[in-house]
């Protein structure tokens, strides 16, 4: 039980191992690189180490929970698959034909974390400013583009935590330990010349970065297991990004607009603000997957099929 427990609660606490190393080389490496005040360290951390990540841990919770539907649905269907076979004396032809099923079930799950992260994690970025505002009582410009370089981030932590759980579904336990060992070590690697090249938000690239170089990593394993394709991938979620680029499209102009007429404003011109582009948005997006039949992924098929009855739109 502890050889199987102990790597989910590890894997469950990379967040706070990263913000470990934050928090002991920020500012002794910044007080080296910058000729920033104490204070203004101080200040500079708070913002983007605990403002902004306290916004994206609400984003981060829907990854979290299509993670954790996962480890059933693709233990099961790799055990069943599986047969006794020995992966490791497959050819990559057999395994497209052995794991079939397994490769649908993880297909289907990365579609579904695309569906809901980018629009999420998108949408948030584009209205950072006027959430800020609202949560804070202050307009801060630094608060906001931090803001936005956590909420792409929280794509990468986000797929982390789905590729993980997907791993040790298939009982890859110790590559998930050693994923975790090497974006860690990625963090400690590039902190110094980051936050030496960018200032304070280069302890942001360098957290993207070891998210990014883990999910890079985690992938390359379950292609080894099951043989999945990055064509396969990419095909599947061509679907989120066209509809999430129309989103953030329509609602960028929106924003542009209303930042040109309106100017700017107190906690309520930014929550009406917030209102109106969020309402926009969402319409140009459920819109958008509702004709290419992607919000069956979500809702299912019968509430999927009534909302495009309402509409009146029809499928490709």
């Amino acid at each position: 039980i502890f050889k199987i427990a102990i790597p989910f609660v590890i894997t469950g606490s990379i967040i706070e191992m990263i913000n470990l190393v934050d928090m002991n080389t920020y500012i002794p490496i910044m007080q080296r690189v910058s000729g920033l005040s104490h204070d203004q360290l101080v200040y500079e951390y708070g913002v983007f180490n605990a403002n902004a990540r306290r916004v994206i841990q609400i984003i981060l919770s829907f990854a979290t929970a299509i993670s954790s539907t996962t480890v059933p649905v693709v233990t099961d269907t790799y055990i069943r698959e599986l047969t006794h076979v020995p992966v490791e004396k497959l050819s990559a032809q057999e395994m497209k034909k052995t794991f079939q099923k397994t490769r649908e079930v993880i297909l289907h799950t990365l579609n579904l974390f695309a569906l809901v992260m980018l629009p999420a994690s998108l949408g948030l970025a584009l209205v950072a400013g006027p959430i800020y505002q609202l949560l804070y009582g202050v307009y801060d410009p630094l608060g906001e583009w931090y803001l936005q370089i956590s909420c792409l981030m929280a794509i990468p932590m986000g797929l982390f935590y789905v590729l993980v759980m997907t791993l040790q579904s298939m009982d890859e336990q110790k590559k998930a330990m050693f994923g975790i060992v090497l974006g860690v070590g990625m963090k400690l690697l590039i902190q110094f010349p980051l936050l030496g090249v960018f200032g304070s938000e280069g302890a942001m690239y360098a957290s993207l970065l070891a998210f990014v170089y883990m999910c890079a990593y985690y992938f390359m394993v379950i292609h080894g297991r099951v043989n999945l394709s990055a064509q396969a991938v990419i095909k599947r979620l061509l679907g989120a990004f066209k509809a999430s680029g129309w989103m953030v499209l329509g609602g960028g102009l929106l924003l542009i607009l209303m930042k040109g007429w309106v100017g700017p404003t107190n906690r309520l011109g930014a929550l009406i603000e917030l209102a109106v582009i969020g309402l926009l948005g969402g319409w140009i997006y459920i819109l958008s997957i509702a004709k290419s039949q992607q919000l069956d992924v979500v809702l299912g098929t019968k509430k999927a099929a009534r909302i495009r009855q309402f509409l009146q739109i029809e499928t490709k």
